[in-house]
């Protein structure tokens, strides 16, 4: 695949010495086209990258030093003078007196080229900076970042290979990412147990071998997740969730009536920690001070979308009111939005880890779904948003005494501290 970059490359190379009007005749070329033009670039070293392995969140980025060859060779027949207004018909002459503003002016010319129309291998160009030199770049030099293509073992009917093994709703797929629709009770990731069922990651490895999960829900969550299929797509997603421009809002069914104005922004900010004793579960940390700059404060937005009562004839009181709403984790720690609605009071219903038998039973499954998802293409930048409607499962009430002995084996009552 990089083979075929630097051949795009030396064709950019060759457009933007035109643009330049740099003379080709300086390298002694005897050629009849642009591209044998661009072979003898490449014979002269002009298209020779070297990739750039610690400017991590970028992706597959590489260096070229053609600034630096191409002024040192005109240095020798004398001043070097390129033309600068590429779209005007009275261009400009200016000298050149170093190689960063040949290499700035090199950016220019094969930006416009790119410009012009859409190169499949080559994505952008640009004259490294203080970020890039930091890590490495030297400041002449021409930074190049190069699209990764995923491997795909199977080109034919992808989404039918992909469904075949999961029910999974694809939305959105293309060389870098794949953007789906998980079903509750199926996993993220691989666990400990061989005998697992297949997982997301397991059944889209099996026709993309580079995908990396950059997030997951829990196995009972169900809604929208991002799937990275090249390390670049990682790197620059991951990135994103580290930074917090990944904007994620879920949908829960809680037990009972939060008492909060319907479209009312609110918080919840509580320390959590992995529970000392039972460790399949997190714990609201109350028996003691924690520092309010520590890494184990959690925050969650939330806001009241509706109040429901479900009168199926088996509850009474307050045990047939719920409440839907919207959840924004701020911080983004295991179990955060079961533990926080926990925590005030309205657990999720259907949750088999932080809910009471009753809660549990309510739902015939977790209700909680991962309805929202917008991040930035990582390699188009571009803002991309999602949606997903709460499947029906999410509204259903369950309430009969057989399903008693379905729950795990986890504490009847709610998780305290």
């Amino acid at each position: 695949m990089l083979d075929k970059a630097i051949l795009e490359f030396r064709q950019l190379i060759a457009s933007a010495l035109k643009t330049l009007q740099l003379p080709t005749d300086a390298f002694k070329l005897e050629a009849n086209s642009d591209i044998d033009i661009s072979n003898q670039f490449h014979n002269l070293g002009l298209d020779k990258l070297k990739q750039l392995p610690k400017v991590q969140p970028l992706g597959s980025i590489y260096s070229s030093d053609l600034a630096l060859r191409l002024f040192f060779h005109y240095k020798k027949a004398g001043v070097v003078t390129v033309h600068t207004k590429f779209t005007s018909s009275n261009s400009e002459i200016t000298s050149v007196d170093c190689p960063r503003k040949l290499a700035a002016l090199c950016v220019d010319a094969l930006t416009l080229e790119l410009d012009r129309w859409q190169h499949c291998h080559i994505v952008r160009v640009w004259l490294a900076e203080k970020e890039e030199t930091a890590l490495g770049a030297l400041p002449d030099r021409v930074l190049v970042q190069i699209r990764e293509f995923a491997e795909c073992k199977r080109s034919n009917a992808i989404d039918l290979t992909l469904s075949a093994q999961l029910p999974l709703k694809i939305l959105f797929r293309d060389d870098a990412i794949i953007v789906l629709d998980k079903p509750a009770n199926v996993l993220s990731v691989d666990g400990t147990d061989p005998d697992a069922p297949t997982s997301v990651h397991r059944c889209i490895a099996n026709v993309y071998p580079g995908a990396r999960m950059v997030h997951r829900l829990d196995q009972e969550t169900s809604g929208l997740l991002v799937v990275a299929l090249t390390k670049s797509a990682a790197q620059s997603l991951n990135a994103q969730f580290r930074d917090r421009s990944v904007r994620k809002t879920y949908v829960a069914r809680l037990h009972g009536w939060i008492d909060e104005e319907i479209g009312l922004p609110r918080c919840v900010r509580v320390p959590m920690e992995k529970h000392p004793v039972q460790p399949l579960v997190q714990r609201v940390i109350l028996d003691r001070e924690v520092d309010p700059s520590s890494s184990l404060w959690s925050l969650t937005e939330y806001c009241v979308r509706s109040r429901d009562i479900t009168l199926d004839g088996t509850q009474t009181g307050e045990d047939h009111k719920t409440t839907i709403v919207d959840l924004t984790p701020v911080t983004g720690k295991t179990h955060q939005l079961r533990l926080h609605m926990q925590h005030l009071g309205h657990p999720i219903l259907g949750d088999s880890l932080y809910s009471p038998e009753l809660v549990y039973h309510r739902a015939s499954r977790l209700c909680l779904h991962a309805a929202e998802l917008s991040f930035t293409h990582p390699v188009t930048n571009e803002r991309m948003s999602f949606k997903s409607l709460c499947p029906a499962d999410f509204f259903t009430t369950k309430a009969n005494e057989s399903a008693m002995n379905e729950r795990p084996s986890v504490p009847a009552k709610p998780i305290q501290g």
